[in-house]
């Protein structure tokens, strides 16, 4: 990693570390010029302040990494698993396949009609008081589509 001097140091000889995407430094300091070069003279030290700040930084974005890392790894194994069993028992495929579209269609017809008056007077089909409109429930449903 690239150290770089306080800007407008007369001596270069303490190496920062910049913050990515910033021109500010991790101690705060505004960053100057690449120093690199320093490291190989006598006297050269680093920046206690950046140092620790970058090494958390840094440790904190490997944590994320690692989060996501594995996100994506539960995701392939979900994904992989699916394509073995749609191999192997193409039948077991299509009954998983026939579940989750119901699922899915007992799902929206829920938010379609939950707490309104549609899903109210559809539910209704026929009461004491009150006959439904519509004898056949295709013809009740197609009355909305």
């Amino acid at each position: 990693m690239d150290t770089y001097a306080v800007r407008g140091a007369t001596r270069k000889m303490t190496g920062h570390y910049r913050r990515p995407g910033t021109r500010d430094l991790y101690c705060g300091r505004p960053a100057g010029t690449k120093n690199t070069q320093g490291a190989t003279l006598r006297g050269w030290k680093m920046c206690t302040a950046c140092v620790k700040a970058e090494a958390a930084d840094r440790s904190a974005a490997e944590a994320v990494a690692a989060e996501h890392r594995e996100t994506i790894k539960d995701h392939a194994a979900h994904t992989s698993a699916d394509r073995y069993i749609a191999r192997e028992f193409p039948a077991v495929a299509d009954l998983l396949d026939i579940e989750a579209r119901h699922a899915a269609e007992l799902v929206t017809e829920a938010e379609a009609t939950d707490g309104t008056w549609r899903g109210e007077w559809i539910g209704e089909r026929t009461t004491a008081t009150a006959p439904a409109l519509f004898d056949l429930p295709t013809e009740q449903g197609a009355l909305f589509a």
